[in-house]
């Protein structure tokens, strides 16, 4: 709970709050738990991703992690993927984030054309991420990486289990270091 009074989530587009049955109030979670969340709408991601030039160091320093951690051609999307990652990337150092969770139904995959999960994955080897804005998700994972003495953390749903492991599905993203 001491680590929860000092945790910073940076929450891009509208909350989802999952499939879960009532909203999830984040007044509470910030006087009981001291768990703040930074709700920000999509477009200004969207916006300080344009504005970026390739020339930023923040963007440099996204280029080099994309080209790392992402293999294969990325087509059209590449400047986008390396934009949307260092736009991220400038947001969590700028609040102190420890965990950004964004919504990528609708307003990223469909409005604007990119899925968050190649961003998200290549971030999350740094910084905990979590998709479609699903604030308990997010904080499972916050508490996951507390509990574990800070390792990285994801979630999965587990599909089948079998004598040699486990065959898991999740949105679409997970750390690159966990793949």
């Amino acid at each position: 709970i001491s680590l929860l009074r000092n945790t910073r989530i940076g929450c891009f587009g509208h909350n989802f709050n999952g499939i879960t049955s009532a909203g999830f109030d984040l007044s509470v979670l910030r006087r009981e738990l001291g768990t703040e969340v930074y709700s920000i709408d999509g477009s200004e991601l969207i916006a300080r991703m344009k504005a970026l030039s390739a020339k930023d160091d923040v963007y440099q320093e996204a280029a080099a992690m994309v080209e790392q951690k992402i293999c294969g051609c990325l087509g059209e999307k590449k400047d986008d993927i390396i934009r949307m990652t260092a736009a991220l990337l400038a947001y969590g150092r700028e609040y102190g984030w420890q965990a950004i969770d964004l919504r990528c139904h609708t307003e990223f995959s469909q409005t604007f054309g990119l899925a968050a999960c190649l961003p998200l994955s290549v971030l999350g080897d740094q910084i905990l991420c979590s998709c479609e804005a699903d604030v308990p998700v997010v904080l499972t994972q916050v508490l996951l990486h507390y509990l574990s003495g800070g390792k990285n953390s994801t979630y999965v749903d587990i599909r089948t289990i079998e004598e040699e492991g486990m065959k898991v599905g999740a949105c679409g993203f997970a750390p690159c270091n966990l793949c």
